[in-house]
């Protein structure tokens, strides 16, 4: 007996719901290492403010140092 018509693939319900349980875990992952990735940018940026505060301040005192003259002394 010969068909004339294609017969319908079977339901993959299954695998569409594993797949959409998989894209939502790999968001939700994603959502959170962009998160602790903030995290991390905002503590380095402090650090690298405070750092160089710290840098800064003992190369300008140094210049301060050197530049000041002493008023003691004749010239």
């Amino acid at each position: 007996m010969r068909r004339d018509y294609e017969e319908p693939l079977p339901p993959r319900t299954g695998l569409r719901t594993a797949a959409s349980v998989m894209d939502f875990l790999g968001v939700m992952i994603c959502t959170g290492l962009i998160l602790a990735l903030m995290a991390l940018m905002t503590t380095l940026y402090s650090w690298l403010q405070s750092d160089l505060a710290v840098t800064f301040s003992g190369i300008g005192q140094n210049i301060n140092e050197a530049m000041v003259i002493d008023p003691n002394t004749d010239r």
